[in-house]
């Protein structure tokens, strides 16, 4: 399964929470099995994320 999100800070001062989230969601799925990987790219208020996942289907 492969998983594409973008969030959008809301001002210069909610850029940083943008990126911690990003992080915590990554450490926070690092010793689950099925997840296969993650990589983002901010660019000005906007965060892309993609994320890969083993499907068990």
């Amino acid at each position: 399964m492969f998983a594409v999100t973008e969030r959008v800070g809301p001002g210069d001062e909610r850029l940083q929470a943008v990126r911690e989230q990003a992080g915590q969601m990554v450490l926070k799925n690092i010793d689950n099995a099925d997840f296969s990987g993650f990589t983002s790219t901010i660019y000005g208020r906007r965060m892309n994320a993609a994320s890969a996942w083993r499907s068990s289907l």
